[in-house]
């Protein structure tokens, strides 16, 4: 790991990296190649690289401000490296003039918290929010506005019904029982491709999307593993007691779980990907008991949905 540079005002600037290149230094037969590592940095400056003590050590270099000169031993004679009184002036011109750029030192953020964005199916056809609660009406839901009448008061009474299934804050969460998430024996777990999860709901008459509320944080973390995610803030020590976003290995936990969780379902009535859930009907006076057949199986195993649920016709 690698420190952050300070300079003489105590400004301070992260590496974003490090890279182990071979130099060169001197003519043959009076020349040496070693080995030198170099912080890279994002700073405006005239240089293209620096040589440290390291390296002037590691080659025993003598050096000459005054005669503008770098000494060293080779196999041969001593090597011998001359500095260009002209290149050394204007090197020094150019950093006088560089634009002093304001740069506010950002902390090198948590690795474990840096993900690439998943993609996420959505509707196309236009849609509409109603109300979920009666008594709050803040909470509402998505639903297709090209919906008929009839079948639209079938779903928004269907889903009022069954508003407990939803969450609109992490208190609103029973969490995932560890019995459905533990998996003693470690492998791979392959995630399908975000293309044909798509692709399988060509030719339905319904489609609902639909995603789990705050997604990972709903598996519990087992409690002999939630000292191996402690971190250290100004305020003390910390760790997961719910399944971290950063770690490498969650995408493929939590696909497994629903794996096991809409066995019976998938490929039937249901595609999901991850915490995207696509519930899909041949025929729209199947789609409520379709929903009916998924949210008892949130239920039973006390997963929550996000709020923001769409049925719509395909388009």
């Amino acid at each position: 790991m690698h420190s952050g540079l300070t300079g003489f005002t105590g400004d301070s600037i992260s590496p974003l990296g490090a890279v182990t290149l071979p130099i060169t230094l001197g003519v043959p037969p009076r020349s040496k190649t070693v080995m030198s590592t170099f912080l890279v940095v994002d700073l405006p400056t005239a240089y293209n690289a620096i040589l440290g003590r390291p390296t002037l050590n590691k080659i025993r270099a003598v050096v000459s401000t005054y005669h503008q000169t770098v000494k060293f031993s080779t196999h041969a004679e001593a090597g011998e490296v001359w500095g260009s009184p002209r290149e050394t002036k204007q090197c020094y011109l150019t950093t006088v003039s560089l634009h002093k750029r304001a740069r506010t030192e950002q902390p090198p953020g948590d690795p474990r918290e840096m993900k690439k964005p998943t993609p996420h199916p959505e509707p196309t056809a236009p849609t509409c929010d109603v109300p979920l609660m009666k008594d709050r009406l803040d909470r509402t839901i998505r639903i297709g506005s090209e919906l008929p009448e009839q079948e639209r008061e079938q779903l928004v009474g269907f889903l009022q019904e069954n508003a407990d299934v939803f969450a609109w804050s992490p208190s609103d969460m029973t969490g995932v029982d560890l019995k459905t998430t533990v998996y003693r024996a470690w492998y791979c777990y392959p995630l399908p491709r975000i293309d044909q999860f798509v692709d399988a709901t060509a030719g339905h008459a319904r489609l609902s999307f639909m995603d789990a509320f705050s997604g990972y944080n709903q598996i519990r973390m087992a409690p002999e593993d939630q000292e191996d995610t402690a971190f250290l803030t100004d305020r003390g020590a910390y760790f997961y007691k719910v399944m971290s976003f950063g770690l490498k290995n969650t995408g493929a936990t939590y696909q497994r779980i629903v794996n096991k969780m809409f066995a019976q379902q998938i490929g039937l009535n249901i595609e999901v990907y991850v915490d995207d859930m696509i519930m899909k009907s041949r025929a729209t006076a199947d789609h409520l008991t379709d929903l009916a057949e998924t949210f008892a199986t949130l239920r039973r195993y006390g997963l929550r949905l996000n709020h923001d649920v769409v049925c719509v016709p395909p388009g």
